[in-house]
């Protein structure tokens, strides 16, 4: 019985380690791809704080990564844009609700550059 709990064991643990090595390959992966798009990747939390934005933002609305997290989606939205203290993702986005649906893409001409310039966004939204 010993002999067993210890081949099991020993299989757990390399079961174990392959799957870790494997984790972290693909997290490499996908930092990797996230970090160097050329386009602008972001994701926000419930109530519209930036958690996540990649370097793209600093070539396409001159904001450095570090300028943007924490702060509201709707600080970069234009003036005659931002919603007057409705929920983030009523307000914002109607088309996108907590919902388990395939993605959908929005086209939205409202998001300012640090210039104050306008741009047309496409949003895909997960």
């Amino acid at each position: 019985m010993k002999t067993a709990n210890q081949e099991l064991a020993r299989r757990l643990q390399q079961r174990t380690e392959a799957f870790n090595a494997a984790l972290s390959e693909s997290e490499k992966k996908y930092r990797n791809l996230v970090e160097t798009s050329q386009e602008l990747i972001w994701s926000v939390d419930v109530e519209g704080r930036l958690t996540f934005v990649n370097a793209a933002a600093r070539r396409i609305y001159g904001y450095e990564p570090s300028e943007a997290i924490g702060r509201y989606f709707i600080d970069f939205l234009a003036p005659n844009k931002k919603p007057n203290k409705q929920p983030f993702s009523s307000s914002c986005f109607p088309e996108i609700t907590l919902r388990k649906q395939p993605p959908i893409v929005l086209t939205k001409q409202y998001i300012c550059a640090k210039t104050d310039l306008r741009f047309t966004c496409e949003l895909t939204a997960l």
